[in-house]
């Protein structure tokens, strides 16, 4: 049990050690599909391929908004005007279209939440929605 708190410590200072820039660049990597968690962590020689799924969940919850990484970081992927094989843009844009999937997924989620705790507070006598007809 105290070598677990050890090495979870140490992967949490490992962690708060990466500068970001660094993180974001590993999460972009992964999340174009390119290379695993295992690969990602050989590349940069990291304690546990562990930390790479930690940082993506953590990219997925702070980010409203997860955009397909790209190889010019200021342009769109539909706005990248390349010669390039049909296969491959098939593949980019498939990927883009599973993230939107999940960012609407995911807003309805977050939609479900809020309006199940208003109702909850409702039942407890909390108004919160507004009556209609109320002056203001």
């Amino acid at each position: 049990m105290l070598i677990e708190s050890l090495a979870d410590s140490n992967k949490r200072l490992y962690v708060k050690r990466t500068p970001k820039d660094l993180r974001m660049k590993i999460v972009r990597e992964y999340l174009t599909g390119d290379l695993s968690s295992k690969e990602l962590q050989e590349k940069y020689d990291l304690p546990s391929s562990h930390i790479v799924n930690v940082w993506v969940s953590r990219y997925r919850e702070t980010e409203k908004s997860l955009s397909l990484p790209l190889k010019s970081e200021n342009r769109h992927p539909m706005a990248i005007i390349r010669k390039t094989n049909p296969t491959e843009e098939n593949e980019a844009l498939k990927k883009h279209i599973k993230e939107l999937e999940d960012r609407l997924h995911y807003s309805e989620l977050e939609n479900l939440a809020l309006n199940t705790m208003i109702d909850v507070a409702e039942e407890h006598g909390i108004q919160i929605r507004k009556k209609s007809g109320a002056k203001q």
